[in-house]
């Protein structure tokens, strides 16, 4: 995943001017499924990642918490303290974090590489193929993650979006979000991997298609938490589940649109639910600031998008 056409061994140490992928270079990576390695080839991208924890051969996540919500997926505290905001494209520190915790999986942050994340337990692949039957499939970089589902990689458009719900079992990942990455070790015992000619090695990255842009522009909380009746009973569990650094925002941010979308609280009343999940269920917990600036973000979008100014 080099930004020039020259082939040779990455230079540690040095990172690149900004992430302007257009193909894999070194083949052989297609079957190397070595997280450290695979952090290396975003990374020399300009695609910042981030050390997760990983799991063991039980599936039980290596941060030690019995029922973790989040094993092999949430961010490696000892070694990144304040989450996605010590995300890095510096090799030498990414090699260092390896050398330490050698069983680590990695994080790829989402901010100007878009992923649609699709998980078929939730009914992610019935509503791709409604979407890609209303509109066209994308042909760019495609994993298949651990868990069975896919995440499809996009170039972010020149004004990057942030995170939200595209369709029952799809999630958009965007500015304050990450998935994690290629090579990884899901609980299930299966690493994420490219699929058969949809990897960085034999495709272009593609832009983010407009359709995408449109479809998450319609969504409100209503629209989403109305499709999601018949969800599974897990899905409401996760929602209120305990979020460690690195998933606090995109956690909080998914509450807050349920609470919105389907109680319409007033903004004291929302605000006051939201603060109390955050001191009960966030290791740490946001400060009060950041609550009320995630909140009060998504309460005035959800308001002008019912006023029909969004």
């Amino acid at each position: 995943m080099t930004t020039d056409t020259k082939k040779g061994p990455p230079k540690r140490g040095r990172t690149r001017g900004g992430p302007e992928v257009k193909k894999m270079i070194d083949k052989p990576m297609l079957d190397d499924l070595s997280p450290k390695n695979n952090a290396f080839e975003f990374a020399e991208a300009g695609f910042a990642v981030l050390p997760l924890h990983g799991v063991d051969a039980r599936g039980r996540c290596g941060c030690g918490k019995a029922g973790c919500p989040h094993p092999g997926k949430h961010p490696h505290a000892a070694l990144v303290r304040h989450g996605l905001k010590d995300a890095s494209v510096d090799l030498d520190e990414i090699e260092a974090w390896f050398d330490r915790f050698a069983d680590l999986n990695y994080g790829i942050v989402t901010d100007e590489l878009h992923v649609i994340d699709l998980d078929p337990r939730n009914g992610g692949t019935e509503s791709w193929r409604k979407l890609i039957r209303k509109h066209a499939d994308i042909h760019s970089w495609r994993v298949q993650t651990g868990g069975g589902g896919q995440h499809v990689f996009c170039r972010a458009p020149q004004k990057p979006l942030g995170c939200g719900k595209l369709a029952p079992g799809i999630d958009f990942k965007g500015v304050g979000g990450y998935v994690v990455g290629v090579g990884s070790l899901h609980e299930f015992g299966r690493r994420y991997r490219w699929f058969a000619d949809c990897s960085a090695y034999e495709l272009e990255l593609e832009p983010l298609p407009k359709w995408i842009i449109d479809e998450l522009e319609k969504k409100t909380p209503a629209d989403v938490i109305g499709q999601q009746v018949q969800r599974a009973p897990a899905f409401y569990s996760e929602l209120v589940a305990p979020a460690s650094e690195g998933v606090r925002n995109e956690c909080m941010t998914k509450l807050v649109g349920h609470l919105f979308g389907s109680l319409h609280p007033d903004r004291a009343v929302l605000f006051e639910l939201v603060r109390c999940w955050n001191l009960i269920h966030c290791s740490p917990p946001l400060d009060d600031e950041e609550v009320f600036r995630i909140a009060g973000s998504i309460a005035r979008r959800e308001d002008d998008k019912r006023r029909g100014r969004a």
